[in-house]
């Protein structure tokens, strides 16, 4: 899952369509609470969360390399 911090909620939509990711995309929709729980400074930041909301991977790589860690961790 991916979450959009950008202003214009638009813009997730348009990232989503021109790079065809294949992975949810949410939009944070002002809520800078989870930006804080998360303590992103820069965007972008990428971490690998677990299902119970914890970070396995802080400061991970970028959605390509990113989409294969997270298969090769299936496997």
């Amino acid at each position: 899952m991916s979450i959009n911090l950008d202003d214009d909620k638009s813009i997730n939509q348009a990232v989503v369509t021109k790079n065809n990711y294949t992975w949810d995309f949410l939009h944070f929709g002002g809520d800078f609470e989870l930006r804080e729980k998360y303590q992103v400074a820069t965007v972008p930041t990428y971490f690998l969360i677990n299902e119970q909301g914890g970070i396995t991977k802080a400061f991970a790589e970028g959605p390509i390399e990113m989409e294969r860690t997270f298969f090769n961790t299936l496997k």
